[in-house]
């Protein structure tokens, strides 16, 4: 065992049996140590005698007897590999054989220490080790192992004790729960199969009642102290469960396939109730979302939406990494009508609104002007049955602003994603066949970040502006390219009509370079090599150059530079001249096409997305 020091590489050893030279300790492949949760000094090592420091492992005090079994035997159903083990001479240490596996200190009291041991014993101190009190539960025979403990966060006389029997050729579940600390204890293992052995068991540090334990095959969850069990193994592979830690809203999971699995997001665990086993919808109340500089920018991601018909709804909880902002998690028992989500500021403005209705145009990797392999079809709410997990990425966005494509993608370069909310609460509201679930939502600095008021009301206004900007040239350029393709068709129709087909190349070419190329764009490799660049001033360009003075204005919570203002009004003047150009093609020369086509009897064509 050994103290590292980070800052200077220093490596010092620090193993409480170097002050005991000569003295036979027992040993198994892995000895216990443990951190006291109720005095942060204190850390704790075993081997058949348990061991305290207060000082960093310069000094160490035994702090017990030999707490295992005297003469354990070697019962007949011990499985042979074991049995055998236990002929060797070197594993022959007289009338005890076994060690301290387990170490759990009471978080709610600083001397109150609980060890269970490879040979089926459980004992605990009250008064750091001065006595002890052998409070095995009954019907624990020798070579059960007593594999790990948990001291409860909130009730003193409360432990729960996982207990591994295979190596007695006995699969079955042991875990045992006592609440008047270990005069009596209860075995708690429904809903655990009974061909899976224990490896594990903890309890959530933040509510009471949820409980995690460990098999030989997965994991469990429990929400009411262990009465009940239910899988929590999800995406996992079977593999044993070795342990458990929490950090924040992130449950840490370690298997003895030397591997880490993490469920980022937690949260809806610690809200689950046993009332929402008959509701319809359920909304759980959001964890406050950090509001950080890198909030102006605008987020990609996967859909963070996921089902598991196989698996208990209410537990499937996205393996993806945490999407950005803050992450709103919602519940359908059975496939629903349209859904929508809402976010609310203090005033009850809606400032974010997403449905399950929504449409989106994926991209099209000839018109891109980053490579293909960066296209994303963007999420949609879903209305499906299961749990789901949503991101609102922070910012507000003008109702009917164009959002430059939803979530994911390359919004940034299409301009048109909102503006950054400021710290505040906020109003999550879930609409479900006209039924309304509302929670509250926090929106606050992240650490270190300050907030000026003047600062972000100028930002959010000037943010406004480029936003309606965006929206209007992001429209004509959507406009002018479904033209665009119209015009492609009804050149096949108009081949023999020399005056016609002229003129539908003629409208063509200028819609091409109001768009923004001068020539068909090539369709970019996945490195970005043959990327078409578009002119500045051209729709094309202008999205490109709005959406760059939009992420420029919003990267952090100051009021706009004297710089980006600038930008914008120059862009701005460059815009209306597009968009007058975009405006006359028309009203004037698509007008005078629509002439021709009627008189050679092919109907008109439209701007936007009414078919020809």
């Amino acid at each position: 065992m050994a103290k590292c020091i980070p800052s200077t590489g220093e490596r010092h050893s620090i193993s409480p049996l170097l002050a005991y030279p000569g003295q036979n300790f027992r040993q198994t492949w892995t000895l216990p140590v443990a951190f006291s949760m109720a005095d942060k000094h204190e850390f704790f090592f075993a081997n058949q005698f348990l061991f305290q420091t207060d000082d960093g492992g310069n000094s160490w005090r035994k702090i017990s007897p030999d707490l295992t079994r005297e003469d354990p035997g070697i019962p007949p159903n011990l499985d042979p590999t074991t049995a055998k083990d236990t002929t060797y001479p070197e594993r022959t240490y007289g009338p005890r054989w076994g060690v301290i596996y387990t170490i759990a200190p009471s978080p709610l009291r600083p001397h109150e220490i609980w060890v269970g041991t490879d040979d089926g014993y459980i004992q605990v101190t009250r008064n750091d080790g001065q006595t002890w009190q052998n409070v095995t539960p009954p019907e624990l025979t020798p070579w059960s192992k007593v594999i790990q403990m948990a001291a409860s966060h909130y009730n003193p006389q409360e432990a729960f004790a996982a207990v591994d029997r295979h190596r007695l050729n006995d699969d079955q579940p042991y875990v045992y729960r006592t609440t008047d600390g270990g005069k009596t204890w209860t075995r708690i293992v429904n809903g655990i199969p009974s061909d899976e052995y224990l490896e594990s068991i903890t309890e959530d540090p933040v509510r009471k009642g949820l409980l995690f334990c460990g098999t030989n095959k997965g994991v469990y969850v429990s929400f009411d102290d262990g009465n009940q069990w239910q899988s929590l193994r999800l995406n996992m592979p079977p593999v044993e469960i070795r342990g458990f830690a929490f950090h924040g809203k992130s449950l840490v999971i370690a298997t003895f396939g030397r591997s880490f699995w993490v469920m980022d997001d937690m949260s809806p665990l610690r809200q689950v109730k046993a009332t929402m086993n008959d509701a319809a919808v359920v909304l759980y109340k959001p964890e406050p979302a950090d509001l950080h500089a890198s909030s102006a920018r605008i987020y990609g991601g996967n859909d963070p939406s996921k089902e598991a018909a196989d698996l208990d709804p209410m537990l499937v909880i996205s393996a993806n990494a945490p999407p950005p902002g803050a992450v709103i998690y919602y519940y359908l028992r059975a496939n629903s009508g349209p859904v929508s989500l809402d976010i609310l500021n203090s005033a009850g403005k809606v400032v974010r609104h997403y449905s399950s209705t929504e449409r989106v145009v994926p991209e099209n990797p000839n018109t891109m002007t980053v490579a293909a392999v960066f296209a994303r079809t963007p999420a949609i709410l879903s209305a499906a049955a299961g749990l789901h997990a949503w991101s609102w990425d922070l910012r507000e966005v003008l109702p009917g602003a164009d959002t430059g494509g939803g979530r994911g993608g390359f919004a940034f370069f299409r301009g048109g994603a909102g503006n950054s909310a400021a710290p505040g609460t906020y109003t999550v509201r879930l609409t479900v066949g006209g039924h309304q679930y509302t929670q509250p939502l926090e929106v606050k600095l992240a650490p270190g970040m300050t907030y000026s008021a003047q600062a972000i009301q100028e930002q959010q206004q000037l943010a406004g502006e480029m936003q309606a900007l965006q929206t209007e040239v992001s429209h004509a350029l959507r406009e002018a390219g479904q033209l665009r393709a119209k015009l492609l068709k009804l050149e096949a129709h108009a081949s023999g009509n020399q005056s016609l087909d002229a003129s539908i190349s003629t409208l063509s070419d200028e819609v091409q370079a109001i768009e923004g190329f001068a020539s068909e764009p090539p369709n970019p490799d996945a490195s970005g090599e043959g990327n078409a660049a578009p002119a500045a001033a051209s729709l094309t360009g202008l999205v490109r150059i709005l959406g760059q003075l939009s992420g420029s204005e919003q990267n952090g919570l100051d009021a706009p530079s004297a710089t980006v203002r600038q930008g914008f009004a120059k862009a701005k003047v460059m815009a209306e001249a597009e968009l007058a150009k975009w405006n006359k093609l028309k009203s004037q020369d698509l007008v005078a096409l629509n002439r021709q086509l009627q008189q050679a009897g092919l109907g008109t064509v439209a701007a936007g997305s009414s078919r020809p």
